[in-house]
């Protein structure tokens, strides 16, 4: 006979590392609490009361501002390891974080939550097989018991006891705050100058770098400025958002550093907005 796990000790480690947890009914997904995101707590007190009415339940970390972690989920099922791979190919690989290994042998792969910007929870959304719990969001934590019998396990080396988590990376925000979809209108004129797309992305690059450094323009208004310029010539978001990496990478820094975070938040809101006339390049 195996012995019954104390699911009150994971609990209260993982209240102590500030995060917000509630239970879920035994060897299930569901919770035993309807208002769960108004509950979910860090409380010892109420953490130990909820245990001991239901010793075996299944313990659900919320995700988002309130516990500060942002979790992608990899279905293995559904090809979520090779859309995460062809992603890390095409950008960079995510950094080692905090990552358990869910009942049906999927990952959890936990990271901080950004300060700058609101991440939701998404299915298939950056890829298929990959889902995000953010905002509103909550994951089943280690040493809960899936329905199919199996527990879910924190990955060797990496609980959340023995490392903190990993920043997200801005192309992973990218990727989930960007627009599937942009209506452009169609345009009736013809541009000042045709160039192309290399030449202009350095040219307004390089135009809201100098409105900086010699016009004494606010990071955030040159950056603004030119991923207008961007847009309006017609220059996808996915090509709009490697001129956004580089200006990041040389604007100056001032007092505190210009984040990609909020650039690719700029970036966002500017390409969800209808284009203007291109102003076109100078002859």
């Amino acid at each position: 006979m195996q012995p019954q796990i104390n699911f009150l000790e994971y609990g209260l480690r993982y209240a102590s590392l500030g995060w917000h947890i509630f239970p879920i009914v035994e060897a299930e997904k569901h919770p035993y609490i309807k208002n769960w995101p108004q509950v979910a707590t860090t409380n010892k007190e109420q953490i130990t009361h909820w245990w001991t009415n239901w010793p075996q339940a299944n313990i659900a970390i919320t995700t988002g501002e309130k516990s500060k972690i942002v979790v992608i989920d990899i279905d293995v099922g559904k090809g979520g390891c090779d859309t995460l791979k062809a992603l890390e190919q095409k950008f960079e690989p995510l950094p080692p974080t905090i990552q358990s290994i869910t009942g049906t042998g999927g990952k959890h792969l936990i990271f901080a939550y950004p300060d700058t910007v609101t991440i939701r929870n998404s299915s298939n959304k950056v890829g298929l097989g990959i889902d995000v719990r953010g905002h509103g969001g909550y994951i089943i934590a280690p040493p809960s018991i899936h329905p199919n019998g199996w527990q879910y396990l924190w990955k060797k080396d990496t609980p959340p006891w023995d490392m903190q988590p990993a920043l997200l990376p801005g192309w992973f925000i990218y990727l989930l705050l960007k627009e599937k979809k942009i209506k452009k209108r169609k345009r009736q004129h013809t541009p000042l100058r045709k160039a192309n797309f290399p030449d202009q992305r350095i040219y307004w690059l390089k135009e809201a770098l100098y409105r900086v450094r010699h016009f004494h323009y606010g990071r955030n208004e040159a950056g603004f400025w030119m991923v207008c310029q961007l847009r309006d010539a017609g220059i996808s978001i996915d090509n709009a958002y490697t001129v956004m990496r580089k200006y990041v990478e040389f604007v100056p820094s001032k007092d505190h550093p210009y984040t990609l975070e909020e650039a690719l938040a700029t970036l966002n809101s500017v390409y969800a907005a209808t284009p203007r006339e291109p102003a076109g390049l100078p002859e």
